[in-house]
This record gives C-alpha cells, structure tokens and sequence, in this order.
C-alpha cells in the first residue's frame, strides 16, 4: 500500500511524517472534544512523538502541540502530504 496515495488513521503516521487531515471518524463527545482542540479538515498535520507504548502521542498542528490518547487518535484520517518537485525545464 503507497501511503501517499491512500487515507490512513494519524496512529500509521511516523514521527515526523507530513500529513493532511482528510476526515474525523468520530462522534459525541469525542468528537467536541478533538473540535475543541482545534482539529479539523484540511489541516496539516505531524507526529511530534509517542509516549513508552506508542500512547498517548503528541501531535503538531497549527502552532499548536497537542497529545491524544492512541484510541482517540484512531478517528483521525489523513493523507501524507508529498511535497512535489517542478519538472526541469527546458531551455
């Protein structure tokens, strides 16, 4: 599976790793609360680190550094950002 291609939970990032946010999977009070922290569609995003046992893990997102619970983090689905190179051109 190419991950650049396809959409993947935030828990497959590796630290360091660019990603969009493509879609929160979530509902009720979990997903007020990852609103309230500022996630959502469209956003870049990053894994900063994973706590011993990969949970909780902290995040980058919009200036901000945010830690979720592995479980929490499961609902968000993002895609890797791949940045592209210009083709050369031709003189």
């Amino acid at each position: 599976m190419d991950k650049r291609e396809s959409v993947f939970p935030l828990t497959a990032l590796k630290v360091g790793e660019p990603a969009y946010i493509v879609s929160i999977n979530a509902r009720g009070e979990l997903a007020r609360r990852i609103r309230d922290m500022g996630l959502g569609s469209g956003m870049p995003v990053s894994v900063v680190g994973y706590a011993p046992l990969r949970d909780p893990l902290a995040l980058r997102c919009a200036e901000a550094t945010i830690a979720l619970r592995r479980s929490e983090a499961k609902s968000i689905m993002v895609r890797q950002h791949v940045e592209t190179q210009p083709a050369a051109t031709r003189k």
